[in-house]
């Protein structure tokens, strides 16, 4: 009775340990792995043990910025069963990424959480960082931006209630114009929406401005939007960048 009254509290409680066999994939990708449960010193019940993809944003409140944790999928992996004390299981798991998963270039975090829920006692839990590179059509669309004069510098989820996905933020690529060719350009924010199709490209230029449009900024008159779609057949076209190169130019004349 003793040692289920600790358990109750998480002393002497089951314990997990996810071991990933790979934690590099991209958009869409596998991520596979074998989860561990070792028990406590009590006989548990176990509701259910279940994987967990999150990653993080951040939001202002107040003009202060604040970072929150958001799920992007839920894995089931049990059901209900029963742990007998010190008893070792091993779960072999599968799961497919989706493909609006963010990358986390620029140290933006993604990783699985695994839970397991235990009946009258404390969860048991389990964090595994995710390294979610760019899918092919994603990267070679970076490479043009690259090609025409633009330098990546900063990757980030940020807070979006207009986005039209399923969650409450837009990863955005930002790069900054450098060399002879910057378009008179402050900065070039990129969404890489993914598709089963192909990639939806989003794109806002913040123009640099000079004299007295500098008393507009404001008024966002700096900005300028363009969407382009590709599929992954058009990314392999040869004049992709000058596409993109020709697409912001004429957003400049606006």
């Amino acid at each position: 009775m003793f040692r289920k009254l600790l358990a109750s509290v998480g002393i002497g409680n089951a314990r997990i340990e996810t071991h990933l066999h790979n934690n590099t994939t991209t958009p869409g990708g596998t991520i596979a792995g074998e989860v561990h449960i070792i028990g406590g010193d009590v006989e548990q019940d176990i509701e259910a043990l279940y994987l967990f993809l999150v990653t993080r944003y951040t939001r202002e409140y107040d003009d202060s910025k604040m970072t929150q944790d958001h799920t992007i999928g839920q894995y089931p992996l049990t059901q209900r069963f029963v742990l007998q004390p010190g008893a070792q299981q091993r779960i072999p798991f599968s799961i497919n990424l989706p493909l609006d998963t963010p990358l986390t270039m620029g140290h933006q975090p993604v990783f699985i959480r695994t839970g397991l829920s235990i009946s009258g006692g404390v969860d048991a839990s389990d964090v595994d960082q995710l390294n979610i590179q760019p899918h092919p059509s994603q990267a070679t669309i970076i490479q043009a931006i690259q090609q025409i004069g633009f330098q990546l510098y900063t990757v980030h989820n940020e807070y979006n209630s207009r986005w039209r996905g399923p969650y409450p933020f837009v990863q955005e690529l930002e790069f900054k114009p450098y060399g002879h060719q910057s378009f008179h350009i402050e900065e070039l924010e990129v969404v890489l929406d993914l598709q089963d199709y192909g990639v939806d490209v989003y794109l806002e230029i913040d123009k640099r401005l000079h004299g007295f449009a500098k008393l507009f900024a404001d008024f966002d008159l700096n900005e300028r939007y363009a969407k382009l779609t590709f599929t992954h057949a058009d990314i392999q076209r040869p004049d992709l960048a000058h596409i993109i190169s020709q697409t912001i130019q004429s957003r400049m004349r606006h």
